[in-house]
This record gives structure tokens, C-alpha cells and sequence, in this order.
């Protein structure tokens, strides 16, 4: 029921911007979420949201909100962390923990540190653990098992949509889970070309955790709004090891992208022509 709530929501959210032009990408943020189970026998419903983002990876955060038994409806208060994917929640009587907690205010050597540290945090009242092979609750010397009936234990999203029209979204994240940031560099016909860059790597202290990710995406769809082809293009990669060495722009419409491919040892050429709306890769051994 709760999913189907999230759906509505992001169609409501889709409608708000139906005035404007079509085609575009839109992103919708969702930063709170609602979880339905049990502790034990004893139905709970559980709110949480987004916080703030730990001080080195980006794809931890910390999170706030309450739980009550559905029985009895009064909201405990609740302080926690999401470390993918595990979810670990908190109720401390003590204010300071709260926001020690809230803002990452302990810092040790590394992430790693600060994750044990944070996971394992002393002096509450109650603490659920909650992943996805193992979920429970602490009260003191009392433990007892945890029933979720969503398995997705993330709070804060990013959906990336491709409004065709005021009706039609294509989800964007059908290229994989992840904030691409996707523009619009060319379309006619329902052919598109969709340019994307992004962070190599959520967690900022490791390898790639400055680099970027960049090129385009190919898309064509059907006069009934469903794609029905699509194909990347690299330009650039930390993660793949490939380098734009250099860009050329023949005229308005054409640019071409001289790229090295490190791992496997070729060059090759990128021709974007935003005319045709075509992409043309050509590849070239290097010894």
C-alpha cells in the first residue's frame, strides 16, 4: 500500500511540471519513507527521513523519525543510519547522542571506522538492526525478530524521468540505479540523444572518488512511446579507465571526440551529429 503511495506521489509530482515543455528530464527527489512490519507478533509502523550525508560517502546518510505500535499509536523517536544496505536505528534518551549521531560529529581515521563506530553506538534505549538477511530489535537483555514488508531499506532517492509528453515518463533509471544527470542534446522524431555525467564513485576518499563519468545515450522510441533501441557511448570513464584526449567541433550540429581506451590499449572516435541525431563510434588498435 505504501509503495503504491510513493507512485501516486511521483505521478502527482509528474503532473505539477505538465505545463511546461515537453520533451525534458526531470528529477524527483524522495528524501522520507514510510516501513510497515512487525516486532515480533506486534504490528509497527515505522517514518524516517533524510538527514545528512556522512563525511565521506555519499551513499551513507544519516536519518530521523518514530516508530509506534499500530495498536497503541504513540510515536518513539527514532535516530539512525543508512549504510547500504543496512539500516540501523536508534532511541536514546540522551540529546547529544541524537546528534552526534544526526551529524556525524565523531570522526575517526576512515569511513570504515566511522561505520563500525556508528553501528555499534552504546547507552540506547532501543535499537533495530535491520539488513537484508537479518532484522531485530534490542530492548536491554531482550531481543526479538523484525518482519519488513519492503525489502528496499533506502530513504533518500533520485528518479530521473524522460517526460515524452504530459502523459508519457520514460524512468531513466532503467540504465542502471544510479543519478546520472541526464540532458537533452538533440531529439526529433522520437530519437534522442541524452548526454550524462557523474561521480565515478560514491565514496569520495577512494579510488575514482573524484573522477567522473561522461557520454551519451541513444534512444529511439515507438509511436507508442515505448523505446525500442538505445546504445552508450563512452567519453570518458575513471572506473573504465578511458580518457576524452581530445574535442573537436566541425560546425553547430557535428562534434567529434578523440578517446583512449588504458585498459584495452585502442583509440577511437566519437562523431555526435545532433543533425541526424546519429552517433558514430570508430575504433582503432594501438600497440
Amino acid at each position: 500500500m505504501k509503495h503504491i503511495t510513493t507512485y501516486i506521489l511521483i505521478i502527482l509530482s509528474i503532473q505539477l511540471f505538465a505545463q511546461k515543455k515537453h520533451p525534458r528530464v526531470e528529477q524527483i527527489v524522495v528524501q522520507d519513507k514510510i516501513f510497515n512490519g512487525r516486532i515480533d507478533k506486534y504490528p509497527i509502523t515505522i517514518y524516517l527521513k533524510y538527514k545528512q550525508f556522512s563525511n565521506y560517502h555519499f551513499g551513507v546518510y544519516s536519518v530521523q523519525g518514530w516508530y509506534y505500535y499500530d495498536k497503541v499509536k504513540t510515536k518513539i523517536p527514532l535516530t539512525g543510519l543508512y549504510n547500504y544496505p543496512n539500516l540501523t536505528l536508534y532511541h536514546f534518551n540522551d540529546t547529544d547522542k541524537n546528534n552526534e549521531l544526526l551529524n556525524f560529529r565523531e570522526m575517526k581515521d576512515n569511513h570504515w571506522d566511522d561505520m563500525e563506530y556508528y553501528e555499534n553506538l552504546k547507552d540506547y534505549k532501543e535499537k533495530f538492526v535491520l539488513s537484508d538477511n537479518q532484522n531485530y530489535w534490542l530492548n536491554g537483555s531482550e531481543s526479538l525478530e523484525v518482519k519488513l514488508f519492503q525489502e528496499d531499506l533506502s530513504i533518500e532517492k533520485v528518479n530521473e524521468y524522460l517526460l515524452l509528453d504530459s502523459t508519457t515518463a520514460f524512468d531513466l533509471h532503467n540504465f542502471g540505479d544510479w543519478t546520472w544527470n541526464f540532458e537533452i542534446t538533440a531529439y526529433k522524431n522520437n530519437k534522442f540523444i541524452l548526454q550524462y555525467e557523474h561521480s565515478s564513485r560514491l565514496y569520495a576518499m577512494g579510488q575514482c572518488g573524484a573522477g567522473t563519468e561522461k557520454g551519451f545515450f541513444e534512444l529511439e522510441f515507438n509511436s507508442d512511446n515505448k523505446l525500442i533501441q538505445y546504445q552508450k557511448f563512452v567519453i570518458g570513464s575513471c572506473n573504465s579507465s578511458i580518457s576524452n584526449e581530445e574535442k573537436v567541433k566541425l560546425n553547430s550540429q557535428i562534434i567529434i571526440y578523440h578517446c583512449y581506451d588504458y585498459k584495452n590499449k585502442k583509440t577511437y572516435t566519437l562523431t555526435v551529429d545532433t543533425g541526424k541525431l546519429k552517433i558514430e563510434k570508430e575504433e582503432n588498435n594501438q600497440t
